[in-house]
This record gives structure tokens, sequence and C-alpha cells, in this order.
């Protein structure tokens, strides 16, 4: 299984548009099931995510914070690691 900070960068993207791509990738993954929304965070996607929901293009932002309310959906423990990673302000 591929590490997701190797799909979506931490930091400035390199590539706005993959970047976007990845996190809308991770957004229809995260509908298939719980199961997929737990591989998600245990692989690491969600630091990434948070960034580029605060410093992505704009496509790549409004696609991070589909995929992290998708990530979070019934998910308590990915709710709260959404919020640890700061993404709230940014997503109020």
């Amino acid at each position: 299984m591929p590490k997701w900070e190797n799909v979506v960068h931490h930091g400035p993207p390199p590539n706005p548009a993959v970047d976007a791509k990845a996190a809308e990738l991770l957004s229809a993954l995260a509908t298939r099931s719980m199961a997929s929304r737990a591989v998600i965070a245990a692989e690491g996607a969600i630091p990434p995510l948070v960034t580029l929901l605060s410093s992505g293009s704009d496509l790549g932002k409004v696609r991070a914070a589909l995929a992290l309310g998708m990530v979070s959906r019934g998910n308590t423990a990915n709710q709260m690691t959404i919020a640890e990673a700061g993404a709230i302000p940014t997503l109020v």
C-alpha cells in the first residue's frame, strides 16, 4: 500500500494539480467504507490534507476540505485527528 505522504505532499505543493487530484481520489476512497476512512488516517493522509487545505491551489483547498469531510464521516478518531492537525480554523 502506498504511503499517502507520497501522494499528497507536506508543505507547499510542488504540483498543485497533482495534489488536488490526490485529494479528490482520497475523498472518493473515503466514501467506500468506514474501513477505508480508517486506512486513510492510519496511512498518514490527514496532515497533508490539512496542509493542502491552507496552502494549496483553490481547487486543492476545496478538494482537501471535501476529503477531510469524508474521512471524518462517522469516525470520531479521525475527527479528533483532523482537529488536532489544526484544520478547524481554516475550515470555519
